[in-house]
């Protein structure tokens, strides 16, 4: 499995701040809990929160895993 992460910082009235984007990350396991950290930092202004987007895509299949027409 590949993930991309994206950490979104946001002012209190919605507006953001800053971004930062890490991935791919691959993963041999698509149930383990794994560790992560990311830093993002405001381009302006204090940071009121921070929003976390994840996009988990597969690993293409194997060629021995594909049908043959």
């Amino acid at each position: 499995m590949s993930l991309n992460i994206v950490a979104v910082a946001y002012d209190e009235n919605g507006a953001v701040l800053g971004m930062r984007r890490n991935g791919p990350l691959e993963s041999s396991s698509t149930s383990a809990n794994v560790p992560y950290s990311i830093t993002v930092y405001s381009m302006a202004g204090d940071i009121h929160h921070v929003e976390i987007f994840v996009e988990a895509m597969p690993f293409p299949p194997e060629a021995s895993q594909t049908s043959t027409p």
